[in-house]
């Protein structure tokens, strides 16, 4: 830009400017109008997400004091749930009345069980599960390969026995009393579910995710192929290991027996999803 052009633009800013004040100076002094102040305007709280699938409130405890029904009238009372630090006890009194605690006991972990429960089912989509959090014993057979004449590693049928405990007793569940058991310690799970960060989630409406997840685990009929690149198997299909760490599991143990965990979970949706309690 050119000297003469930027001094003609200076010129014009300075008599605009000292015109308007002029013109201020040369108008009949008048108080201003009272300005209306503007109501302060607070940030819109953001909506709290929808639950999908609510689990029900169990009643509260009613005061014999405040209502006192007749006799034919008494409402059995519920036991207060006890802190999540100390719920080992309860829960397992009520597994025990559901499932033969031999049984149990040489396939899960009892300690800070409904914390496990929630790590592990929120881990199901993960690559892997916290060993540190695991909520199964490991079973005692040894992984079983085995290598063809090309020297290729397949998983061999008699490894698929090692979770045969397993499926028997997720088989064996009744899905209509267990979700009673959930619904009544939900409270618990939810206070488990949010101390992993999630504060604004509905765990019942995760757990359904996952379940979804898990069914639709991919069917594999034929022999799984496996590398061993250093300690740990892989499968050889790059489809198949970029699974999640749930649907692997659900490959491992084989097609039989997949098929007849995929049977429970869909009864365990449906317990889980029409949730009701008789009052």
């Amino acid at each position: 830009m050119k000297n003469s052009t930027v001094w003609l633009l200076i010129l014009a800013m300075l008599t605009g400017g000292g015109g308007y004040y002029i013109w201020q100076q040369n108008q009949p002094q008048t108080e201003p109008a009272p300005v209306e102040p503007k109501p302060l305007s607070l940030p819109e709280k953001p909506p709290e997400p929808a639950v999908k699938y609510p689990v029900p409130e169990v009643p509260v405890q009613i005061d014999a004091q405040i209502s006192q029904p007749a006799e034919e009238e008494v409402i059995p009372q519920e036991e207060p749930l006890p802190p999540l630090g100390e719920s080992d006890e309860a829960v397992k009194q009520e597994f025990a009345h559901l499932y033969d605690q031999a049984v149990f006991g040489k396939l899960f972990i009892f300690k800070a069980f409904i914390q496990r429960f929630v790590v592990t089912i929120d881990n199901l989509t993960a690559d892997k599960l916290p060993q540190k959090f695991r909520l199964t014993k490991t079973p005692p057979q040894s992984f079983i390969v085995n290598k063809n004449a090309q020297g290729k590693l397949f998983i061999d049928p008699r490894n698929y026995q090692r979770y045969v405990s397993y499926v028997d007793f997720i088989e064996a569940i009744d899905a209509e009393a267990l979700a009673a058991v959930y619904t009544r310690y939900y409270p618990l799970f939810q206070q488990a579910y949010e101390a992993l960060g999630y504060p604004d989630q509905y765990f019942n409406d995760r757990l359904v995710e996952v379940i979804d997840h898990l069914l639709a685990t991919p069917e594999v009929l034929v022999p799984v192929e496996l590398i061993r690149p250093n300690v740990l198997y892989k499968f050889s299909d790059p489809k198949l290991e970029a699974l999640s760490a749930g649907q692997k599991i659900l490959i491992r143990i084989g097609y039989d027996s997949a098929f007849r965990v995929k049977s429970k979970l869909k009864e365990l949706r449906s317990a889980i999803t029409t949730l009701e309690i008789d009052f």
